[in-house]
């Protein structure tokens, strides 16, 4: 089931026919489990020539564009022929252009499938626009200039200071995970889902998939209990942000996400926070037993 927004249930199938005829045969549920490197050579961002000549009048303002597009969908077409037509509706950018050709191929090659990624293709072309505008454009500028920070790029400099802090987080990021490993942070990630699970579990709740990822565990409300209002009380009241759902789960499922830097005793402060929250809500739980079930789960994973 969607446990929220299905973004990437707009892409084809693959693997799940092969699936479906598995368990069809074999009269036996299956699940195919992909490496981090599967996955990724699964389905992919289309890659994209994009070639513009552009004609400007006297007074600066743009004459026409000329776009030729190349959208390299890979080995299937998937939806990238939808792509590719999304993605050149937009390719004039937010400007006004009087006159405007947009060619748009979608090339099939031996290479991974492309599919849909966030901007549906829009930031190929857009790239490619603002680039071919940068060039052009000869009035005095200091920020929000491409074609400066493109050659600095190329020296292995920014063209201005970055923002530090973002960066020294994020090589303390990276240094904390070579520290603890790849396949450590896998099994830590696992070992706070079983946690997870167990003690909404033990609270007498449901959980909303059958086939859940260790990156986060979503839970069915009680009856009688709307999980936007338990989501916005544990906020205000406790300071613990999760996430309700979408769509048609608004209002029956809540969300609890276990992916990035969390170890045993987060986990525990959340599932404490569900308890209470539920119990103020007027949800019939018994206080305690969703942390000692996690608590067991974690004793028993290490």
């Amino acid at each position: 089931p969607d446990p929220g927004g299905g973004f990437g249930g707009k892409q084809n199938p693959k693997f799940e026919p092969l699936l479906a005829i598995l368990a069809r045969r074999s009269g036996r549920p299956c699940r195919l489990v992909l490496t981090l490197e599967e996955t990724f050579q699964a389905v992919r961002r289309a890659a994209a020539v994009i070639r513009v000549r552009s004609g400007f009048r006297a007074d600066g303002r743009i004459a026409y564009h000329d776009i030729t597009s190349d959208y390299l969908l890979g080995a299937y077409a998937d939806i990238g022929e939808r792509v590719v037509t999304k993605a050149n509706y937009l390719a004039c950018g937010p400007y006004t252009v009087p006159a405007a050709r947009i060619h748009a191929r979608a090339i099939l090659s031996h290479t991974p499938p492309s599919t849909a990624f966030r901007g549906f293709g829009t930031p190929q072309v857009n790239w490619a626009i603002e680039s071919q505008l940068n060039e052009a454009a000869d009035l005095p500028r200091f920020y929000f200039d491409v074609k400066r920070e493109r050659e600095n790029q190329r020296k292995n400099q920014t063209a201005w200071t970055p923002a530090i802090a973002l960066v020294e987080g994020l090589d303390e990021s990276l240094a904390m995970f070579r520290e603890e490993g790849l396949e450590n942070v896998f099994a830590r990630h696992e070992r706070m889902a079983r946690a997870a699970r167990a003690g909404m579990q033990a609270l007498g709740l449901t959980l909303y998939s059958k086939s859940p990822s260790s990156a986060m565990t979503t839970v069915v409300a009680p009856d009688g209990v709307d999980s936007e209002k338990l989501v916005k009380h544990l906020f205000n009241r406790y300071g613990i942000k999760l996430v309700g759902g979408q769509d048609a789960a608004k209002g029956r499922i809540f969300r609890i996400a276990h992916l990035g830097y969390f170890d045993d005793f987060d986990m525990l402060v959340v599932i404490g926070a569900v308890e209470r929250g539920l119990h103020d809500l007027g949800a019939r739980v018994q206080l305690g037993a969703g942390l000692a079930a996690a608590q067991q789960s974690f004793a028993g994973g290490r």
